[in-house]
């Protein structure tokens, strides 16, 4: 009876595993899937004061986005003539600053196309749509965008809409129309993997912490209020930002940012700024914290503050030297090697959007469960328990994002 019961675990156990196993196989082919062709998706957000078109005095907006490829001699009868892929998003009804929050995703797109974005005013009538207003966009001007992590350049402004002719377009209330989107342009980096290979080609990376700041000044505009500091941290291509502290001169932030290093060289600049509810932020001070300070571990440090100008230090409203406080830990690329199992390094990459890692991980994971034999079904239901927590909470943290486009009738 006792071989029986233990021969039933056991089957159960194999099948939690293979179930495991074909989650993981499911993981790994979504990731090798991704197209490796550059793509742009672009975040048509909303639109303001546009002008009245119908008889009503108002408008029934929509966005198009098309590819727009020049014609290799002469010209075009018409715009369409040259349009290779087109996509639009709902019509809003009777609404002169509509809001979308839609995304639209193109690829078949050349160095030589051109990306046009199009505000028109739908007619149900079907006689065809009026142009309300357009924007239009170079290849090269969104691969040379600002990249906001390692496959991604962006352009996240208010356009203002024009004419076909090149000329501005004033909106019913008075003001120039605008349009407010995203244009990404995302590189399509993954590329085949060879499932033989085992992981080599690790980043580093730094957790880094701002604690505090001690020592602020009294800004010369203001010198009764205290400021509102907060912290920006810039790291080749990485930005990141702290909440801001109100009125104080010992402001706490205990926040936590994770900072890719592919190359272990070059400093991670900091700067402090007052909040300003009327206008510019006032710039406080800023420190430079060179990589080949951070040492292996954990550790905690005060850095005196600089002007931006003069690189002077900062004196505070004490008289004392102004600073701040981080924390950091310094993870290895041995140390990630030696210590985390593909699975973790794998989650870990995709988190930090580093593409080769998790290619590399992927390589690794599926050559350890379709070549290694020695795992059983009792250590590969192990591996599943200990991995699942962290797979859950990184997923969780890897999808959720939270964009502030605006505020309306604020009192």
């Amino acid at each position: 009876a006792k071989a029986a019961k233990a021969a039933e675990e056991d089957e159960e156990i194999a099948v939690s595993v293979m179930a495991f196993r074909a989650m993981i196989e499911d993981l790994l082919a979504s990731v090798m899937e991704t197209s490796q062709q550059d793509k742009i998706v672009v975040e048509v957000l909303e639109a303001s004061d546009l002008p009245a078109v119908d008889r009503f005095g108002s408008a029934d907006p929509y966005v198009i986005v098309q590819i727009y490829e020049p014609p290799e001699e002469g010209e075009y009868e018409a715009l369409e003539d040259g349009v290779v892929e087109q996509k639009s998003t709902r019509v809003r009804q009777q609404n002169l600053n509509p809001d979308w929050n839609e995304e639209l995703t193109l690829m078949q797109f050349t160095e030589d196309s051109d990306l046009i974005i199009q505000v028109a005013d739908f007619d149900p009538s079907g006689f065809g749509s009026d142009l309300i207003g357009l924007l239009n966009f170079t290849i090269e001007d969104l691969v040379t965008a600002p990249r906001i992590n390692s496959t991604t350049s962006c352009i996240d402004e208010w356009f203002e809409l024009r004419e076909e002719d090149g000329s501005k377009i004033v909106g019913k209330m008075g003001s120039n129309s605008k349009l407010h989107c995203r244009v990404n342009y995302v590189r399509g980096e993954l590329a085949a993997v060879d499932r033989t290979q085992r992981i080599t080609g690790l980043y580093t990376q730094v957790l880094l912490t701002i604690v505090g700041a001690a020592h602020l000044p009294k800004l010369e505009k203001d010198q009764v209020r205290s400021p509102d500091p907060y912290v920006t941290i810039a790291f080749a291509d990485q930005r990141f930002q702290t909440l801001t502290v109100k009125s104080s001169y010992e402001p706490a932030w205990e926040e936590t940012f994770r900072i890719v290093v592919k190359e272990p060289v070059g400093e991670i600049v900091l700067g402090m700024y007052d909040w300003d509810p009327e206008g510019k932020d006032d710039p406080i001070g800023t420190c430079k914290v060179p990589l080949s300070m951070l040492k292996a571990g954990e550790d905690k440090d005060w850095f005196d503050l600089r002007t931006f100008e003069e690189s002077t230090f900062v004196i505070g409203h004490d008289k004392e030297r102004s600073q701040v406080q981080i924390r950091y830990q310094y993870l290895s690329a041995e140390d990630m090697a030696a210590e985390m199992s593909p699975m973790e390094i794998l989650f870990t990459a995709l988190v930090a959007d580093h593409v080769p890692t998790a290619l590399e991980a992927s390589a690794a994971l599926w050559d350890q469960l379709h070549g290694d034999q020695s795992i059983n079904v009792r250590e590969g239901l192990n591996g599943m328990e200990q991995c699942w927590d962290q797979m859950a909470s990184v997923l969780m943290y890897g999808t959720l994002e939270l964009d502030v486009i605006g505020a309306e009738d604020l009192p």
